[in-house]
């Protein structure tokens, strides 16, 4: 299948305008990745770690405001989805705060065996909601602090 790139979008549904927009993108697992986006790297000041898994962090420079409603992709993670996958599945973290909103947490585990499924499901049909199934507990609110 090769990579699934999965777009971090900041969107902001709040009553005020984001200010002092900060965050990072965390991802461990083999042949996973987080890719800066080069159209917003005017907006944002990144740094990396490599510690744990691979981790971008991103602080909106003084200049950038988001306002209501509006959006902005500073960073879209390669997920590999491939058989046999990774031996230890892969595991997503993130975390978006700026001033006067709430901040936004995600954290996601899947292990080896459902991306296995989630790899067998697309192979049997090319429709199959790969992201959805990944970030299924996101949408369903399970997970999310």
């Amino acid at each position: 299948m090769g990579y699934l790139p999965v777009g971090v979008v900041l969107h902001n549904a709040g009553e005020n305008i984001g200010k002092n927009i900060n965050g990072y993108a965390q991802v461990g697992g083999k042949d996973i990745a987080i890719e800066v986006n080069r159209n917003t790297q005017e907006c944002f000041s990144y740094s990396t770690s490599s510690l744990a898994g691979m981790k971008v962090g991103f602080v909106a420079k003084n200049d950038f405001k988001l306002g209501i409603e509006q959006e902005v992709l500073p960073v879209t993670l390669q997920i590999s989805i491939k058989k046999p996958a990774t031996q230890y599945g892969i595991q997503i973290k993130a975390l978006v705060s700026c001033d006067n909103q709430m901040t936004y947490r995600i954290a996601r585990e899947v292990s080896k065996e459902d991306l296995e499924k989630i790899y067998d499901a697309y192979i049997a049909d090319n429709d199959f909601d790969v992201a959805g199934a990944i970030f299924k507990e996101a949408a369903d609110g399970e997970e999310d602090e």
